[in-house]
Formats: C-alpha cells, sequence, structure tokens
C-alpha cells in the first residue's frame, strides 16, 4: 500500500478506481448485457446499471470523448445533456482513450485487457506502440510490418460480436477500416462519417428502417481533440459542446420513444501550463536505468526498469519529481487495485511497468526525443486520477 496515495484518495484529492462504485466499466457490461450478451460478469453496480437503463428494442450509446463531468457543467440549464444527467461515474485507470476505448471493446478493466496508454511498452516484443494506430512510437513503422496482429497484442475479444442486438458502430471517417477499429468492433458493421450531423441522420434512419433489436455505438472525438489544443475550459470548447447536445437533442426527439440513448465519455481534461510540463530529454541519466524511455501518457508515465537499478530508479525520481508525482510500485498497484480488480494478468503486469508515476494535479512528466520541447505540446491533458479526469457524466435518454 502506498501511504502518499491512499492519502490522496481520502482527502479527495484523487480518485479511486473501484469495482463498488459506478464505473464506465459497468456501463459497458450493463449495455452489453441489455444487448443480449450472456455469462457476463456482473457487480452489484453493474446490475444497477442494467436496472437504470432498462430494456429496449434498440439500444444506442454515444461516447463524446473527453467530456469530464466539469465541462458538462459548462452546458446551459436546459441542455439535453444535463437535462437527463443521471450521475456522476468514475472513468478507469489509466483515464486515458487507448485503455477506455478498449474497455468499451471488450467491458474489461485494464489489468486483464493491457492497453496501458497511449504509449503501450509491449516487452514482449522489445518495443513500445503508439497502439491505436498501431504503430511503433520511435520508427512510426506499421506494426504488422513487425510481424504483429491484433491477435497477439490484445488479450481480449470484443463484445459486439456476442450480441443479440445487431450491432453497428459509427465512426469518424478515416476510421472503420483501421486495425484497431476492426478489432475492437470483433469485425462486425461499422459506417464512416465525416460530420456529426451526417451521423446522427445515419442513426436516425438505422432506427427508423429498423425491424429487429439493434444496438448502435457513435462515437464523437471533436470535443477531446479540441480539449488539447486549446483547453476544457476554453469558450469554444463549450460552443461545441453545446452544438453536439444540439445534435443529440435531434436524435432524442427524432427515436426516443423507440430507443434507450445512452450518452457518456471515457475521460475529462486538465488544463497542463507550459511550466507543470516536466521535461526528460534524450540524453538523460534517468534514461540509462530504464530498458525504454516513459511509456504510457505524460501524467502517469510508466518505467521499465532494468535489473538491479531499481534502488537507484527510485532514489532519483524522487529528488527531482516528488514534489509532483507519486511513484508507485507496480506491487502496491496491484494491492490498490487501482487498475482492476484482483491480480493483474502477467501481460497487463508487464506492460504496466515496474512504476507508474501519478500526477498530483495538472501535471505531465514527457519524454522528448533531441530536439522538441515542451512548449509544442497539447494544452489539455489527461490519463491521471484527479477529479477532472476521472469524473464523467451518465446520461440516460
Amino acid at each position: 500500500m502506498n501511504p502518499q496515495l491512499q492519502a490522496a484518495f481520502d482527502l479527495g484529492e484523487l480518485i479511486r478506481p473501484s469495482w463498488s462504485s459506478h464505473s464506465l466499466v459497468d456501463l459497458v457490461r450493463a449495455q452489453a448485457v441489455l444487448a443480449g450478451v450472456s455469462n457476463l460478469e456482473q457487480t452489484q453496480p453493474t446490475r444497477d446499471l442494467v436496472q437504470e437503463i432498462g430494456q429496449s428494442d434498440h439500444h444506442v450509446f454515444v461516447l463524446v470523448d473527453g467530456m469530464g463531468i466539469n465541462l458538462v457543467e459548462r452546458l446551459p440549464e436546459r441542455s439535453l445533456i444535463r437535462t437527463h444527467l443521471r450521475r456522476e461515474i468514475n472513468s478507469l485507470f489509466p483515464s486515458t482513450t487507448a485503455a477506455a476505448l478498449t474497455t468499451v471493446a471488450t467491458g474489461e478493466w485494464p489489468n486483464r485487457h493491457a492497453v496501458t496508454g497511449w504509449w503501450t511498452h509491449l516487452p514482449e516484443f522489445g518495443l513500445t506502440a503508439t497502439i491505436l494506430p498501431f504503430i511503433d512510437r520511435f520508427t512510426h513503422r506499421a506494426l504488422t510490418d513487425e510481424g504483429l496482429t491484433a491477435e497477439n497484442v490484445f488479450p481480449c475479444d470484443a463484445l459486439h460480436p456476442r450480441m443479440k442486438h445487431q450491432p453497428l458502430c459509427i465512426l469518424p471517417g478515416k476510421l472503420p477500416n483501421t486495425l484497431y477499429s476492426l478489432y475492437s468492433r470483433g469485425h462486425t458493421a461499422a459506417l464512416g462519417y465525416w460530420a456529426i450531423d451526417a451521423a446522427i441522420d445515419e442513426l436516425i434512419a438505422r432506427i427508423q428502417k429498423a425491424r429487429a433489436p439493434t444496438y448502435t455505438y457513435l462515437y464523437i472525438p471533436d470535443i477531446d481533440t479540441l480539449s488539447h489544443l486549446r483547453g476544457w475550459d476554453h469558450e469554444d470548447v463549450a460552443a461545441l459542446l453545446t452544438w453536439v447536445d444540439g445534435q443529440l437533442g435531434r436524435l432524442a426527439e427524432t427515436v426516443g420513444k423507440r430507443a434507450r440513448i445512452v450518452i457518456s465519455s471515457d475521460h475529462g481534461h486538465t488544463v497542463v501550463r507550459l511550466p507543470e510540463r516536466l521535461p526528460i530529454y534524450g540524453g538523460d541519466p534517468i534514461l540509462d536505468m530504464l530498458e525504454a524511455p516513459p511509456s504510457g501518457n505524460p501524467p502517469t508515465p510508466m518505467f521499465h526498469v532494468k535489473k538491479g537499478r531499481r534502488a537507484e530508479f527510485v532514489r532519483l525520481f524522487g529528488d527531482r519529481f516528488a514534489r509532483h508525482f507519486i511513484l508507485l510500485s507496480s506491487e502496491d498497484a496491484e494491492e490498490m487495485e487501482i487498475t482492476g480488480p484482483g491480480k493483474m494478468t502477467d501481460l497487463a503486469r508487464g506492460r504496466f511497468g515496474h512504476f507508474i508515476g501519478i500526477a498530483k494535479g495538472a501535471l505531465t512528466l514527457k519524454y522528448y526525443e533531441r530536439g522538441r520541447i515542451p512548449a509544442g505540446d497539447d494544452i489539455g491533458g489527461h490519463s491521471g486520477l484527479t477529479p477532472a479526469e476521472m469524473l464523467i457524466p451518465l446520461v440516460i435518454v
């Protein structure tokens, strides 16, 4: 047990992921159950959400990437999302898109699906992947060129093929045929869209024409993209979310009597100003202790330490970064169950590494290759355990 992290949980400065609280994992599993997936593990929070969402011939799940509860509170009081907000739920750890979307695909916690962040180190293959594009982080070569496949990188199966309701994913136009997208939906049907209002039109038409039960997943990344560039608290982000809310209102008004519509997110955002972007540059002595540069995401860097160098690494990290980051060992991460209940799988344990740095606030710690500088980074960040990152909405229409 890490007493520093436990104290942050006790004070409410950080949010502890827990199987006993309503979470994104429970929401995914509840919707899968309602869409006809059998033999799926259900905790009490999952059963609660099954009852709260309720049966319907047509289930719609809209995931608005990057829409934390702090951003929802900036919407007009009469907006669809605020009017139909049922509760806050927790994201998972790491609270980042790569891990969360893999949970949406599989219904599993990160301690089982083993996707640890945007940069997921794969020690079993001796490389670090930029996992969603499925490329090598440093060479940018497709992992398929290295002989890797979805089957030997992603250990958990997708839920969609197990649904009795006919599944369909509606995704941004370039995504449907990517390797990750094909994996995450189990090669079931998908449509691409180039504008959000067009995606809503497709969804409405599908439900109006349906002659059998359906499950439709709509992924909207625009809020996250703009929050990274300008910060979640920028007026342009609020304006964009208000417009998205209007489109979702049109969906609800048109098919709300035929379909149950659930709206949520994968994580929220913090705003990381330049002085809070801590660097590790190429040639830094700390890199000599590591098997690979820090992976994961900048608010939660993950460290794979060379054999015999752990004590030295802990001392150096503490000297330089203890004011800003809690250094959590893999043993403590497993004991505190922050990546999911129970033991990590061997694969997940290897990918999370020996230590995880957990930001105490809106901070990042990032490896930069020679010639790069922190000033060029996005202003928005996420993957940590702050309330801004961890609290997401559950909206049911």
